[in-house]
């Protein structure tokens, strides 16, 4: 197609003035080889042949031979022009008489991620001035040295940067001051890069430390999200495939998935080896980071430039967690289940909104630390307790090494007063309220003496690990149910331990039992029963 295009790039108020415009002189002058150039009240520059200036932070790069005829550059407000729903835009007009796009054009923006303001977000538009048609483009880089970065060739006349974009931004994870970018997918916020908070169980390649982020086993990446933000799980990961595009046939499916091209929507524009760059439609920006293979078959880094990789939190069986991976020859995703102990990158989830999601209480009578977990309504610690009352609680086996792995076990009455200032022992009621949440139907709920299977809760609460035959869970919930085992105090003998666990509740059945809830690992459902007061069980508090 030969006519009139004009490229357009608009500058938003990140740009335009006031805390960015001193980043570049705008005194500087313009320089326009290989074509003729006119500078309005904004400054700048365009750049051909590798002859370059700024425009107020912004600067278009039309390498040389790109255009088939001269161009002419004009920059100003360009107030004829408006974009529907960006109205403080200004824009910067450049109007190639008589030529095509034959080859990429770069903008940039010499920001780096560390000076912009958290929460701040960048958007493109591109806009086809012939049509009057614009849309949105995933951005390709935000580079520490050179900006943002985007590669556009064809026909098209309109840029567009847009700041305070809610659908991506920034945050510092307070630990160690790293500064994430991160993205909206759907309803899910993610991290659009990979973490770089070191660890036990955390490594990188030799000084791509800062690019690619570190590679952690499964167990450092079930730990290693800053707080508000957690590993996703398979289930959350499925879910943003299928906002990208995978057919729902696919999503299920094992190792690699290509319907919806996803693969080449969450890899990044550069990097990969061999011409295998992705487009970066999805905004997550994944790097070929390679992995760390620890098995006996196998030690080292590998695939570095050809794969990328990232953990789930969701377990398979009793050794292996479920991955993804994009690789440099396919669009696809491989969805697939390995051992504990590899490395890969970790990617975190925001969570929900309402308040922080999890985080770490200190009970003042002995200064031990356990972890809770917002879980609908409810705040739940997620760990056991292991406060050791003066009557009426046990290791298991009497064995210290067994409390400090599973918590107590406590009969109903020491049960009752456990629980540290400002928690409480559960009521059976708010049992029912956490099992209802996770998806146990409102038959089962209400049911007593069975296991109720409905939702697979008990898969849902139970870890990942520990559990006997088989019977781990897959703890999508946070609950982290462990196979504690219980203390028989008619017979005085500790059993169950890594087949079973139970909880009290604080009610009363009658006066010899009291409601409970057991976790089995030969079911993917939790019993709710009435048991022997006299019985140790391990005790889960919840906030006041």
């Amino acid at each position: 197609m030969r006519s009139i295009i004009k490229l357009f790039i608009v500058i938003g108020l990140m740009s335009a003035c006031g805390e960015y415009g001193d980043l570049v002189d705008p005194t500087e002058p313009p320089l326009h080889e290989d074509g003729d150039g006119v500078v309005g009240t904004l400054g700048g520059t365009v750049i051909v042949g590798d002859q370059s200036s700024a425009i107020y932070g912004a600067a278009a790069v039309i390498p040389e031979g790109a255009l088939t005829a001269p161009i002419d550059v004009q920059i100003s407000e360009a107030p004829n022009i408006t974009v529907e729903d960006y109205p403080d835009a200004q824009f910067v007009e450049f109007s190639p008489e008589d030529a095509d796009f034959n080859q990429q054009v770069i903008l940039t923006l010499p920001i780096s991620s560390s000076m912009l303001k958290s929460g701040i977000g960048l958007k493109i538009i591109m806009y086809d001035a012939h049509h009057n048609h614009y849309s949105e483009i995933a951005i390709a880089d935000l580079d520490e040295e050179y900006g943002l970065v985007f590669f556009y060739s064809g026909n098209f006349g309109f840029f567009a940067i847009i700041s305070g974009d809610s659908d991506n931004g920034y945050f510092t994870d307070p630990r160690d001051n790293n500064r994430y970018k991160w993205v909206s997918i759907g309803q899910q916020k993610w991290m659009a890069e990979n973490l770089r908070y070191q660890m036990d169980g955390s490594g990188c390649f030799t000084d791509y430390c800062s690019t690619y982020g570190l590679l952690y086993t499964y167990y450092a990446a079930m730990e290693a999200c800053p707080s508000g933000w957690h590993l996703p799980s398979d289930d959350e990961t499925i879910i943003m495939e299928a906002y990208l595009g995978m057919p729902e046939w696919e999503l299920n499916a094992y190792q690699l998935r290509e319907g919806g091209q996803v693969g080449h929507k969450m890899k990044s524009t550069y990097d990969w080896y061999n011409g295998g760059n992705g487009n970066n439609a999805s905004g997550l920006n994944m790097l070929p980071s390679g992995i760390y293979y620890n098995n006996p078959d196998i030690t080292g880094f590998m695939y570095f430039g050809k794969n990328g990789y990232f953990w789930n939190s969701t377990m398979y069986g009793h050794d292996e967690a479920w991955t993804r991976g994009v690789y440099h020859g396919t669009v696809g995703v491989n969805r697939e289940h390995k051992t504990l102990n590899e490395g890969f990158p970790v990617r975190c989830i925001k969570d929900d909104e309402g308040g922080p999601a999890e985080g770490t209480f200190t009970d003042h009578r002995d200064v031990q630390s356990y972890r809770w977990k917002r879980i609908g309504n409810q705040v739940w610690m997620i760990n056991n307790l292991n406060w050791n009352s003066s009557g009426g609680s046990w290791c298991y086996s009497n064995d210290p090494d067994k409390c400090d792995t599973f918590g107590r076990l406590y009969n109903w009455t020491t049960a009752l007063t456990a629980c540290p200032s400002g928690w409480h022992l559960p009521s059976d009621a708010e049992f029912k309220e956490v099992e209802s949440y996770l998806g146990m139907s409102n038959a089962d709920v209400n049911s007593e003496a069975t296991m109720r299977a409905s939702g697979e809760v008990g898969t849902k609460m139970k870890y990942q690990a520990w559990w006997a035959n088989n019977g781990s869970g897959t703890n999508s919930s946070g609950f982290t149910v462990l196979p504690t085992g219980m203390y028989d105090a008619d017979h005085q003998k500790f059993e169950y331990l890594y087949s079973n666990g139970y909880f009290w509740t604080r009610d009363e059945y009658n006066t010899n039992q009291a409601w409970a809830r057991g976790f089995y690992s030969s079911s993917v459902g939790v019993n709710r029963d009435d048991f022997e007061k006299t019985a140790g069980f391990s005790i889960r508090c919840i906030r006041d």
